[in-house]
């Protein structure tokens, strides 16, 4: 089991949907198989857009981007497991095409240091004691100010589902970090850079996002009491015992269940198992260990900025 606290906005959301999935996902590193398409296809999508933005928002380097997107992609599936679905290699570089197409060569990239600032990995205090990591996928001039862009990748082209950004602990974290890198004035806001992928025809959508000061006190304060909830079962969980007839740490919360019109790959086991610890030695079949640790991967990134 993974007992350290080492929080992104990832997993805050995951808590927030359910204290019992995020001891899943994250104490034990439970993911189903089935669900790596997604996260894998997302990152690959990443890569190529990095890419892109690195190089030139152009038709000449569509290509180049799309091998970029192949290499990652690759590393996890195989040629016999390509579907003709809209999450798929041939649908990904239909959608560089129509990406380029439709906005041009409109990347002026901020630098940190002499390296362009894509994929900007680091910390930022929430108070005295408390960290957030977070992980940045570009940063632009506008002007004498800086835009932060986030690329998104979907499967539902839904104003209301598109909504929710402009409340996520994501983008809050992500203006937090820029506020107190760059001061609050420099901070022109954040870019959802939303790409839709859909049998029916992908589409490219963009959400500016801005936010008050008052906005983000508020965040901060919220912020901070969420944390206080994870840090408290993390102390209930090192109290539990196999032995006891129920695990009474990171209760389920039935809101939690079904997201986007599936049910929760670990529904089966809070059904089941009132006290899961007596089952952590190995993942059941279907499921395999895999960890995200945010400290992990930036001890491997060029663009760290711990705040």
């Amino acid at each position: 089991m993974n007992t350290k606290i080492e929080l992104d906005p990832s997993k805050m959301g995951d808590y927030l949907r359910c204290p019992r999935l995020y001891f899943y996902r994250h104490i034990l590193g439970w993911r189903t198989e089935t669900s790596q398409l997604p996260l894998v296809f997302g990152e690959s999508w990443h890569r190529a857009k990095e890419l892109l933005f690195v190089q030139g928002v152009k038709e000449e380097n569509v290509g180049e981007a799309h091998q970029r997107f192949m290499a990652y992609y690759r590393e996890h599936f195989s040629e016999d497991t390509d579907l003709d679905s809209p999450r798929s290699p041939g649908n990904a570089l239909a959608g560089l095409h129509e990406y380029v197409s439709l906005y041009g060569d409109w990347v002026t990239l901020e630098k940190i240091g002499d390296k362009p600032a894509t994929e900007v990995y680091g910390t930022v205090p929430i108070s005295d004691t408390r960290i957030l990591h977070f992980r940045i996928d570009a940063i632009l001039k506008s002007g004498s100010r800086v835009l932060i862009v986030d690329h998104k990748t979907s499967g539902i082209n839904s104003p209301a589902y598109q909504s929710v950004y402009s409340m996520s602990n994501q983008v809050y974290t992500y203006l937090h970090a820029m506020m107190s890198l760059y001061g609050v004035e420099r901070v022109e806001g954040l870019l959802i850079d939303l790409s839709v992928f859909r049998k029916s025809g992908n589409v490219h959508v963009r959400i500016p996002i801005k936010k008050s000061i008052e906005a983000m006190e508020e965040w901060l304060w919220n912020v901070n009491k969420v944390y206080s909830r994870i840090e408290e079962d993390y102390e209930d969980l090192a109290k539990s015992s196999p032995e006891d007839p129920i695990m009474r740490a990171f209760p389920k919360n039935e809101r939690g269940c079904a997201a986007f019109g599936r049910k929760c790959e670990y529904y089966d086991f809070c059904m089941g198992w009132p006290n899961p610890l007596h089952r952590v030695e190995k993942p059941p079949l279907g499921f395999i260990v895999d960890f995200w640790n945010p400290a992990d991967i930036e001890k491997e990134k060029e663009n760290v900025i711990n705040l």
